[in-house]
């Protein structure tokens, strides 16, 4: 029987009520999955776009988490997904900080050798600042929102 979902901490807005449950399939000899569930009224919901995102990725031969089912009903979004094998950087002590900053950096590098011609998300300034502000209700100056897509271009 699969553990109960539980709340993930709060890292912003992307993550303020997702709920995810792990299903650890490891132990059993068969690859473990993650269920992560947003409801349907979440205006920062992105389950549909990271849905999108894996499915990119691994058309382009990225090892990344496996899709293996979806499901939208009147109470939310649901993803299925493989667990990916090993630790998240954050969880690995054994790692000396330049090791993770090289490891950052090479996977980095990888990515941004991909093709961007067919990639099904943008996330230049113009693309989610304004959308960004929308979700707070709030429109900002013209002036303002030239400053954040330039700062958007730096980092």
């Amino acid at each position: 029987m699969a553990p109960a979902p539980h709340r993930l901490p709060h890292r912003g807005p992307g993550d303020r009520r997702l709920t995810r449950g792990c299903v650890p399939g490891a132990r059993r000899g068969r690859p473990g999955c993650v269920l992560k569930r947003e409801p349907a009224d979440d205006p920062f919901g992105e389950l549909q776009d990271e849905v999108a995102r894996l499915r990119w990725l691994q058309g382009q031969g990225v090892e990344a988490a496996q899709v293996l089912d979806t499901h939208d009903d009147a109470s939310g979004r649901w993803l299925l997904m493989g667990a990916v094998p090993g630790r998240d950087l954050a969880s690995s002590p054994d790692l000396a900080p330049l090791q993770v900053v090289h490891l950052v950096a090479d996977a980095l590098q990888m990515l941004h050798r991909l093709p961007i011609d067919d990639c099904p998300f943008d996330h230049l300034g113009e693309q989610w600042v304004a959308p960004f502000f929308a979700r707070y209700g709030t429109v900002p100056d013209p002036a303002a929102l030239a400053f954040y897509c330039l700062l958007d271009e730096f980092f």
